[in-house]
């Protein structure tokens, strides 16, 4: 009989995929600040690392930037 109902439950089209943003910086995109730092070859242990770099520098920066901008009430 059926109708328009909940559904059964079926495959879902999109997943929401939880994880930490700094993965959408790439191998490739750390090759490119590489290349441009003047570096030939990269270890591939690097990578992680400069994420976890990039991640700790911006944190810093937006703390900096939200103590500016943040007015007491």
């Amino acid at each position: 009989m059926g109708g328009k109902g909940l559904g059964k439950g079926g495959a879902k089209r999109h997943r929401n995929v939880f994880r930490d943003n700094i993965h959408g910086i790439t191998k490739p995109a750390i090759c490119r600040l590489a290349r441009r730092g003047g570096v030939k070859r990269i270890n591939g242990l690097i990578y992680e690392e400069t994420r976890g770099e990039l991640k700790r520098i911006s944190g810093l920066i937006y703390e900096e930037t939200r103590g500016m901008f943040d007015f007491p009430v």
